[in-house]
């Protein structure tokens, strides 16, 4: 019995984890049932051939990841007079995705006359760049990109984020949902890289313990929703060895 690589569905979806069977020989086998445990069982018919797949369906009803339940195999042959059965760990996991999900985005503001300040400053990137929001400064990045005019009055380190006038780029960030509980945020995040994917726009995404790379592709959009999914999640070691 083989079980498929892991399966990806988004909140609310029906996840189904897909086995395969495999005999060595054509010898009859009768009465024979899988099923999760608590969940309605599913008979084992062979036919005529050596292997078949049976998906073993169950709702994901919240983001991360999911392990499979323990797969109970059993045979009640004949009439029930001879009983036999085990249990089977399976090691096959869902990765859920959050719900996608509208929100506006807030960033932090400037006074007028600061983001006038600010707007007049050289970039420290170079190019035809404009001033166009605070985030919050993350350690390392650099000692340029400040507000000290804002650190003096709140004594809270923004950084200054420009946009460019060459090429639209657009950022995923926690950060522009203050006050936004975790999986509302994750649910916003979500949406804006499903929109920006389809419209084929190129995006990066900045989570407080993760950055992805400005990107456009499936791939790219696959690595953010995975990102997003397992957001503070624990992923086990065989997973992460055979992930994408």
């Amino acid at each position: 019995m083989l079980a498929t690589k892991p399966v990806r569905v988004f909140v609310g979806e029906q996840a189904a984890i897909v086995l395969k069977f495999e005999r060595t020989s054509l010898r009859n086998q009768q009465s024979v049932e899988l099923a999760w445990q608590g969940m309605k069982k599913q008979p084992l018919l062979w036919g005529n051939g050596l292997t078949q797949q049976l998906s073993i369906p169950y709702r994901a009803h919240k983001r991360g990841l999911i392990s499979s339940p323990v797969l109970t195999l059993r045979s009640l042959y004949p009439l029930g007079l001879i009983r036999c059965w085990c249990y089977m760990p399976m090691q096959s996991y869902v990765i859920v995705y959050p719900r996608a999900q509208s929100g506006e985005q807030t960033h932090t503001q400037l006074s007028s006359s600061e983001s006038t300040d600010q707007s007049n400053s050289p970039s420290p990137q170079g190019g035809e760049q404009e001033f166009d929001h605070l985030d919050q400064y993350r350690t390392g990045e650099p000692l340029s990109l400040i507000s000290w005019k804002h650190y003096a009055k709140t004594d809270t380190l923004y950084k200054k984020s420009y946009s460019s006038n060459d090429s639209e780029s657009h950022e995923l960030n926690w950060q522009h949902y203050p006050g936004v509980e975790t999986e509302m945020r994750l649910s916003y995040l979500c949406y804006q890289a499903l929109t920006l994917n389809a419209q084929n726009k190129p995006f990066s995404l900045v989570l407080p313990n993760l950055s992805i790379p400005r990107a456009q592709s499936d791939q790219h959009l696959l690595e953010v929703l995975e990102a997003l999914a397992l957001f503070e999640v624990q992923v086990p070691t065989e997973l992460t060895r055979g992930r994408h």
